[in-house]
């Protein structure tokens, strides 16, 4: 997810900070902690970091408005605008830096997303539709970090561009055929972050 390292890089700074507020930490007794006590930052779930861990969880549901002008029989250009609510969370069981006690952190998201692009359309009954273009994400993150020693709340916030391609294949339900139940994986670059890979069910009308 885009919004790991710049949530982790505020949670690491402000529980090093000592800095009050929603980013406030319980920690052992000290103004601030020590330099290498709790190391996080933005590369701490990345696959080099070293550090051990799982994602126990991820799911995002969001909602979309689009407009679609048709150019030809089979291609449309379309902009869309989306907001959206997701969670994830990472059990660290050897926890991180010096602090050897299994961690848990969670992030929580709201977000909002605008994007323009390019589709393809093949089908009747059965319709498919693929997709090329980009778009902008502005997201707010709640992010929580728990162990036996640690409780770090932390908000920060985010805007990242990013190039995309989707696969949509559903069927037509409902008597005029206009509403579609489909399953929709889409791959999202983020430059200089990495990508994703979504997966999920939509319903449009």
């Amino acid at each position: 997810m885009h919004i790991i390292p710049s949530s982790l890089d505020t949670a690491g700074s402000r529980f090093l900070s000592g800095s009050g507020g929603v980013g406030a930490a319980t920690a052992p007794p000290g103004a601030s902690a020590p330099t290498g006590f709790l190391n996080i930052d933005k590369d701490t779930l990345s696959s080099t970091s070293g550090v051990a861990y799982q994602q126990t969880k991820s799911t995002k549901l969001q909602a979309s408005v689009s407009l679609e002008k048709p150019v030809s029989r089979h291609f449309s250009v379309h902009g869309r605008g989306s907001v959206s609510t997701g969670k994830s969370r990472y059990f660290l069981p050897e926890g991180v830096g010096i602090l050897v006690d299994p961690m848990t952190i969670s992030f929580n998201t709201t977000g909002i997303e605008v994007e323009a692009g390019v589709s393809y359309h093949a089908g009747r009954k059965v319709k498919s539709v693929i997709e090329l273009g980009g778009g902008r994400t502005f997201t707010d993150t709640r992010t929580t970090l728990n162990s036996a020693l640690i409780s770090l709340l932390s908000k920060s916030s985010d805007q990242s561009d990013y190039v995309y391609t989707a696969i949509q294949v559903g069927l037509a339900v409902g008597r005029a055929r206009d509403t579609t139940l489909a399953l929709r994986t889409i791959a999202k670059y983020y430059p200089d972050l990495g990508g994703s890979v979504q997966t999920g069910l939509v319903y449009a009308f």
